[in-house]
């Protein structure tokens, strides 16, 4: 029998697609401008309604952002201030992507569906069930050991649900894109000859320029202020780097108790005028802070979590060709060296780390030079035109696959 040629891909499990641009965003759109590329026709499928009204541009239902598809089956994209018209929403959402995923297959046909998946395992269920109804195979990407979660392990359902998660999920797609070593290591450990094709953080390093001009020296660390530990981490690195010129940029995104309780932890600090917090920046100021900075900064923490996940922000910071001061944890310990493509400190530890700092203040042409090499690795293994060829190929041979190996 002939090979089957790849012609129609879904996005489903996500939703915010295009406008919300955290991690799963991200991976969804560079996926799809890969997939878009290679001629293969793809739409993301939004079920839920989380773009809140204040946001900028007016999101239709339904429309192309750079060359991709995308729908909501929702009543409108905007999420409701209302708890009533959310959970209706929802409803409406889910059955609304039902009926769109069969006429999609029916109109177009279906040859892979891609899932983002949050960790339930009643939705991968759900999921898997209609791939097998209407005859199209399942892949899943794969980015967190969600068994992990501290603050998940408390609630039981979640917990349950977690670990079930984790070592069955595997049975119930027909690949899996893992982000990281470990998660690899834990797909083959429950599922030996499960298809996998290693896809880190992607990022698109056309988009950045070469203006390094900035009217200050400083570090800039962006996150979530879920990792409360770890700004506070990077705080106090900072208050003991004994410089009177640094200043240290937060670029925060979250919840407001946690951004008032970060607020809070900066106006204690001994160098509170050098500390500088930021919000809601457009993308394109937040890649001028990126050119601009002097080190960018993302310690990884020695447990399992960190060991599992890959953050989106490494293959932003790297594409600005300034150097990277992380630890030598997780991921970064198996694309980068220290003081040669990025700055490690040998452990997470405070003292270790605001010594990374403190070589960036002390040899600026040297930490210059590490950020150009951790750019050229940058562009190996996060440009998404990398994989160009590679993705698809992967997908084409899952295609083909005559049955689900577990």
């Amino acid at each position: 029998m002939p090979s089957k040629s790849l012609k129609h891909i879904i996005n489903i499990g996500i939703s915010g697609f295009p406008e919300l641009k955290t991690a799963p965003i991200h991976k969804c759109l560079f996926i799809n401008k890969i997939l878009s590329e290679a001629g293969i026709k793809a739409v993301v499928i939004n079920n839920e309604s989380l773009i809140p009204k204040s946001s900028g541009e007016l999101i239709s239902k339904k429309g192309t952002f750079e060359n991709i598809e995308y729908f909501y089956t929702t009543i409108t994209p905007y999420i409701s201030k209302s708890k009533i018209i959310r959970q209706l929403q929802k409803l409406w959402g889910k059955v609304g992507e039902l009926f769109f995923i069969i006429h999609y297959k029916l109109k177009y046909g279906i040859d892979i569906a891609i899932f983002y998946t949050d960790g339930s395992l009643l939705k991968l269920i759900y999921y898997r069930l209609l791939s097998k109804i209407l005859f199209y195979k399942m892949v899943i990407c794969y980015v967190e050991f969600r068994s992990d979660f501290s603050t998940r392990k408390q609630q039981f359902y979640s917990r349950n649900n977690d670990e079930l998660f984790d070592h069955y999920f595997p049975n119930f797609v027909d690949a899996v894109l893992p982000i990281s070593e470990y998660l690899i290591s834990h797909v083959k450990s429950v599922s030996k000859n499960k298809p996998i094709f290693k896809l880190p953080p992607l990022f698109d390093f056309n988009l950045v320029g070469n203006d390094h001009s900035s009217d200050q020296p400083f570090f800039l660390f962006c996150g979530s202020a879920g990792f409360h530990d770890v700004v506070v981490f990077i705080i106090e690195s900072f208050e003991i780097l004994d410089d009177p010129d640094f200043y240290l940029y937060l670029v925060i995104s979250g919840d407001p108790i946690e951004l008032n309780r970060l607020r809070k932890r900066i106006d204690s600090s001994k160098k509170n005028n050098k500390i500088k917090l930021l919000s809601d920046l457009s993308f394109q100021k937040l890649i001028s802070l990126y050119l601009q900075a002097k080190g960018l900064l993302i310690p990884l923490r020695s447990n399992l979590r960190d060991s599992a996940r890959f953050p989106q922000k490494i293959a932003e910071y790297v594409a600005s060709g300034n150097p990277v001061i992380s630890t030598n944890e997780g991921e970064m310990k198996h694309y980068f060296s220290d003081g040669i493509s990025a700055l490690l400190a040998q452990k997470y530890d405070i003292s270790l780390f605001s010594e990374k700092m403190k070589f960036v203040v002390s040899n600026p042409e040297l930490a210059a030079k590490i950020g150009e090499h951790g750019k050229k690795i940058g562009l190996d293994h996060f440009h998404y035109e990398t994989y160009k060829e590679r993705l698809p190929h992967f997908l084409t041979q899952v295609l083909n696959s005559k049955k689900n190996r577990s």
